[in-house]
C-alpha cells in the first residue's frame, strides 16, 4: 500500500494503469457490490422485515451486473478485451444502479414531505419488475427480486405470526405467577 501511494504521487497515471492490471481491484469491487446485496436480503429483508420495493430489486439487480463487470475483468486484468467488457458492463451496472437510487430518494422524500403536492406527477413502484433484456429474475429467485414493499416507505413490516408472539423477557424471573402467592 506504501508502494501503491508513493507510486500515485511520482506518477499516478503508470500507478493507476498497474492497478487495473492487478486482480484484486476488481475482486474488491466484486465482493463490496455481493456483500451490499446480501446485507440488503439477509439484514434488511430478512432480520429486520423491510420488504423491498420495485426500486430496492433494481438496485439489487444493478449491484449484481457490477459484481458481474469485476468477475469478467478478473479472467485477465491484463488482457485488453477483459477490461474492456468489464469496465463496459460494471459502468452500466453502475448507471443503472444510481438511476434506480435517484428516484428511490425522489419517492421516498415525496412520500415523506409535509407538502400535498409532492406526490403530483410521481410515479411509485410496481408490483411486477420489468428487468432489462427481459430478464424473468422475479420469477428464478422470487425472494430476492419479487417486490414486496412500497416504495418510499422504509418502516419494517413484522410478520402476524412474530407481532402475536407471547413475549418471554420476564420468564427467567424469580416470580412467576403461578409461584407468587405460595
Amino acid at each position: 500500500m506504501i508502494k501503491f501511494m508513493k507510486g500515485l504521487g511520482s506518477d499516478p497515471v503508470r500507478t493507476l494503469a498497474d492497478w487495473q492490471d492487478s486482480r484484486w481491484p476488481w475482486g474488491i469491487i466484486a465482493f463490496a457490490m455481493v456483500a451490499m446485496v446480501l446485507l440488503a436480503h439477509y439484514v434488511f429483508q430478512d432480520w429486520m422485515h423491510m420488504l423491498p420495493c420495485e426500486q430496492c430489486v433494481y438496485i439489487r439487480y444493478g449491484n449484481l451486473v457490477m459484481a458481474l463487470g469485476c468477475v469478467i475483468a478478473m479472467i485477465d486484468p491484463k488482457a485488453v478485451w477483459a477490461k474492456l467488457v468489464g469496465f463496459v458492463i460494471t459502468i452500466y451496472g453502475l448507471v443503472y444502479t444510481i438511476i434506480c437510487s435517484v428516484k428511490l430518494i425522489g419517492i421516498h422524500d415525496a412520500v415523506h414531505s409535509d407538502d400535498p403536492e409532492a406526490m403530483f406527477g410521481m410515479q411509485g413502484c410496481s408490483t411486477e419488475p420489468h428487468f432489462p433484456f427481459g430478464l424473468p429474475l422475479e420469477k428464478w429467485a422470487p425472494d430476492w427480486f419479487q417486490p414486496t414493499g412500497d416504495c418510499g416507505y422504509d418502516a419494517p413490516v413484522v410478520p402476524t405470526a412474530l407481532s402475536s408472539a407471547p413475549c418471554s423477557a420476564g420468564s427467567s424471573s424469580s416470580t412467576s405467577p403461578t409461584t407468587a402467592g405460595t
